[in-house]
């Protein structure tokens, strides 16, 4: 089954925005997966509520139906997300208010928070062998410089984004937050000597 690619829209930015549509959005990204395999991602989430906001992210275009499988007599549909319709581009980040992107981004780091302890709450797990990691590195560079830095992230992570699932493959979730840091009003001389006066 083929959907069309729809474009993002501030109705369709807060349909996904919800805390658990959220959850399933990066549950399913970059795979095709069952009602059953998103609700073993979400354990939490009641199956009745999770069909209910699985029909909602179908209805605006966030996932689509890329296929069915028969279980138990029944046809089970799978999912996947639609990339154009569930991301937002540099015209997006700049026309959603500041309130907007606050609650945002409260819901990313809650779904960051979900997935990490979902991790750590394994029987075993080796941090080194998976490759977990977090950290800050500041970086001093000037319009042209991270241009050119997120042009080069750009030409490693889309073939990356490209491959599909396999036996061989595990799933890394990399999660990429860039944050200036707040412009702070430069000092006058006339400022420095009233405080030495």
């Amino acid at each position: 089954m083929h959907c069309e690619e729809q474009p993002v829209t501030a109705a369709s930015v807060d349909i996904m925005m919800h805390p658990v549509r959220f959850r399933i959005v990066v549950a399913t990204a970059g795979q095709q997966l069952t009602p059953y395999q998103i609700g073993a991602a979400l354990p939490d989430v009641p199956q009745a509520s999770l069909y209910r906001h699985l029909k909602i992210l179908h209805n605006a275009g966030i996932l689509t139906v890329v296929g069915e499988r028969p279980i138990r007599g029944a046809i089970e549909k799978v999912y996947a997300v639609d990339r154009s319709a569930a991301s937002f581009d540099d015209k997006d980040m700049v026309q959603t208010s500041a309130d907007d992107h606050s609650r945002y981004f409260s819901l990313f780091t809650a779904a960051l928070q979900s997935q990490f302890r979902r991790y750590l709450e394994q029987k075993e797990f080796d941090l080194a062998a998976d490759g977990l990691g977090y950290r800050i590195v500041p970086l001093n560079l000037d319009d042209a410089e991270f241009a050119q830095l997120r042009a080069d992230f750009k030409a490693i992570l889309e073939p990356l984004i490209a491959r599909t699932p396999s036996p061989q493959r595990r799933r890394r979730m990399l999660s990429i937050v860039v944050i200036p840091e707040a412009k702070v009003a430069a000092e006058t001389e006339s400022d420095i000597d009233s405080e030495i006066d």
